[in-house]
């Protein structure tokens, strides 16, 4: 229900880079800004509207204490270099970038 509305604001959104001459690098790129901004707006009033809720007094948010561990610099002053080189994990981090 909503996928119609989401295309209609990037139609919206992206007309200038719809011309005929628009390659389809600049299309995307200006249907990825739009979803960017989406994104910004629809966080930004989900935000409001959870602030309104609490200021009427209809919702609340509950505080809960979790325990997490030591990043990388505390690890390495409680327990030093070796210990942490022993023990780390190492992951693939996938970042988007253009190539054009």
């Amino acid at each position: 229900m909503l996928a119609p509305v989401i295309r209609a604001y990037i139609a919206a959104e992206t007309v200038d880079a719809m011309h005929d001459n628009a390659n389809l690098a600049t299309v995307l790129r200006a249907e990825i800004d739009a979803l960017q901004r989406l994104v910004k707006h629809a966080t930004d009033a989900l935000d409001k509207a959870k602030a309104d809720a609490v200021a009427e007094g209809v919702a609340t948010y509950s505080l809960t204490q979790r325990e997490t561990p030591p990043n990388k610099a505390e690890y390495v002053a409680l327990h030093g270099r070796d210990a942490f080189d022993a023990h780390k994990r190492v992951s693939t981090v996938r970042t988007f970038a253009w190539l054009m």
